[in-house]
């Protein structure tokens, strides 16, 4: 049985822990567009969909909470595909150009290592998908959040 005392410490720690990584994540210069490598985004919308389906056919039994989800339609200006690694490995955000379909941007987190990459050109704001619609491996459609 833990005692409440060693539990609230250990709370305590597991908190502080969380917020200065959060605070300490740490990039290098800007990764050039030419070198994001197609495993992690297609260079052309078209590969998207194999990209989504490959991503989502991995056993889940071996891996837990990986899912990949695609923008319904063009948001904020770009089409979005974003995939989910294992037990919050990490993520990887694609954005592409609607008007060619062709990759314009890419952002990658690893909160466990402390660690995130950008393309050269596009800013963290570029990527965040609230208001987008998406639609996930298993189908299910995540709304646009509602206006404030």
């Amino acid at each position: 049985m833990v005692k409440p005392k060693f539990l609230g410490q250990l709370l305590g720690v597991i908190v502080l822990a969380s917020s200065s990584a959060v605070g300490a994540m740490r990039s290098g210069p800007c990764i050039p567009l030419a070198a994001v490598s197609e495993a992690n985004c297609p260079a052309n919308w078209a590969g998207v969909p194999a990209a989504k389906a490959a991503w989502c056919g991995q056993p889940r039994a071996e891996i837990i909470n990986t899912y990949a989800d695609v923008s319904t339609g063009q948001c904020r200006g770009f089409l979005r595909y974003h995939r989910a690694g294992p037990l919050d490995s990490g993520h990887s955000y694609c954005l592409y150009d609607p008007s060619n379909l062709a990759l314009r941007g890419h952002y990658w987190t690893d909160p466990k290592a402390e660690l995130y990459g950008i393309t050269c050109g596009t800013s963290k704001e570029d990527f965040d998908d609230k208001e987008c619609e998406r639609v996930s491996c298993r189908g299910l459609i995540f709304h646009a959040a509602p206006a404030h």
